[in-house]
């Protein structure tokens, strides 16, 4: 996580968040870290839920001192990846992690994301793949998530906490569809959470919308779709739509006159059918009703 751009953030406006320490922080370390005066690294917080990720030995420090503000570089991730990035990065540097931290955050890992690899979370938890194959093996339920740990419920939070923000940055940061966080929101709103007006404006679609490459970027690493032949596939369809606004006009200016009803008809049909497998995947996932199910 390290090479962010960094700027200065309140601190009463961050949140502790989830330590992979079992035994909580570190008192000793942290009054070191209070006494030092040498510039310390700035944390790191999720953007979405200004929570912190790594550095709350850091941020305890800062508090320690009285101060208001504190560096801070921000993550953009699905916030169910929070928890992942809090131990990928106390394993790789400051106060290191014990076995029995990172073996616990093994079985949380496995029950978070329970199609990565043992080899996969291994490499974030710095145990070797055989430990986390017999934690999988000792999870009760298999590591199947749990339901609170789904998206939807994870974008209903962050739009409690944050009415404002845009439902792309809302759906990105719980990974869910845009469509899904608008019908989040509408929901929250009909539960009596107060929201600014303006927010109930859902903005188009925009392909030249850098958030695009970054969702294409984030399911890439995905060990679910990067590991299989189909998830590949998925992901080189997805990948071969240009992702600006420029190239889609480029891509219009070489279509002959005589070409460009047929052109339009195919493009049409594409986009039928990709509309017809995202509410196939929004039912399978339990966002939509199945159809010809009562709503």
């Amino acid at each position: 996580m390290s090479g962010r751009s960094s700027e200065h953030v309140l601190i009463d406006d961050l949140s502790d968040g989830e330590s992979p320490r079992l035994e909580g922080l570190d008192d000793e370390h942290v009054r070191r870290l209070a006494k030092t005066e040498e510039p310390l690294p700035p944390i790191v917080v999720h953007r979405a839920m200004m929570q912190v990720v790594d550095g709350r030995h850091r941020l305890r420090a800062a508090r320690l001192r009285g101060a208001v503000r504190i560096a801070a570089s921000f993550l953009d991730c699905p916030a169910d990846d929070v928890f992942v990035e809090a131990v990928r990065a106390n394993s790789a540097h400051g106060l290191p992690l014990s076995l029995p931290d990172r073996k616990a955050a093994a079985a949380r890992i496995v029950r978070s994301h329970p199609r990565w690899s043992d080899r996969t979370i291994a490499s974030v938890t710095g145990l070797s793949h055989k430990t986390v194959g017999k934690i999988r093996r000792e999870q009760p339920d298999g590591g199947v998530p749990h339901l609170e740990r789904t998206g939807s419920a994870v974008a209903a939070e962050i739009i409690r906490r944050n009415p404002e923000m845009p439902l792309r940055q809302v759906a990105k940061a719980a990974g869910v569809a845009v469509s899904t966080a608008h019908s989040i929101r509408r929901r929250v709103t009909q539960a009596g959470q107060e929201l600014p007006a303006r927010c109930e404006q859902v903005r188009p679609e925009n392909p030249g919308n850098p958030d695009a490459t970054t969702v294409l970027r984030m399911l890439s690493s995905d060990p679910a779709l990067r590991y299989t032949d189909t998830g590949r596939a998925l992901l080189r369809l997805i990948g071969a739509h240009p992702p600006t606004e420029d190239e889609w006009r480029r891509l219009g200016e070489v279509v002959p006159a005589h070409c460009s009803l047929a052109v339009a008809d195919l493009a049409r049909d594409f986009a039928a059918a990709w509309d017809e497998f995202a509410t196939r995947l929004a039912c399978s996932a339990g966002y939509l009703p199945q159809p010809n199910t009562p709503g």
